[in-house]
């Protein structure tokens, strides 16, 4: 038995297949969808990002209500979704002496991962991620 394809069946075919792509994976971040402040809880502690418009970020790290470490890089985008960060401050530090001394190690860059849905950064190979607070920068 032969099966024809009708205009009709074809069209419709294509309508739902491409009604099902997911539509965050198809736009560009831009800066204005990085910038904001980040969060996260590690090592007892919170670690806080602002990623600030003019390509600029400030990460800070706090326990027990004193803050460890904080310092100022740059950021920019190396593609679409990935994030380079330098210099940063990571987190394979603060199982050291870093955290004790208050005098962690710069690493010259890292590399992340911007997500959406929610607005998160993940650094490096584990799960160390830091969630989107607020969608503008402090001044």
């Amino acid at each position: 038995m032969l099966v024809r394809f009708s205009p009709v069946l074809a069209l419709f075919m294509v309508l739902v297949f491409t009604s099902c792509s997911d539509k965050d994976q198809d736009v560009k971040s831009t800066d204005k969808d990085v910038v904001g402040v980040y969060v996260g809880r590690y090592y007892d502690g919170f670690e806080t990002v602002e990623m600030r418009p003019n390509g600029t970020f400030k990460q800070t790290f706090e326990k027990n209500g004193s803050v460890v470490y904080s310092h100022e890089g740059k950021w920019k985008f190396s593609s679409p979704e990935a994030l380079d960060l330098a210099p940063f401050m990571s987190l394979v530090d603060l199982s050291g002496k870093g955290v004790t001394t208050g005098k962690p190690s710069l690493s010259e860059g890292m590399a992340a991962n911007f997500r959406r849905n929610p607005d998160r950064i993940e650094f490096g190979a584990w799960p160390y991620v830091v969630s989107k607070k607020t969608s503008a920068a402090a001044k």
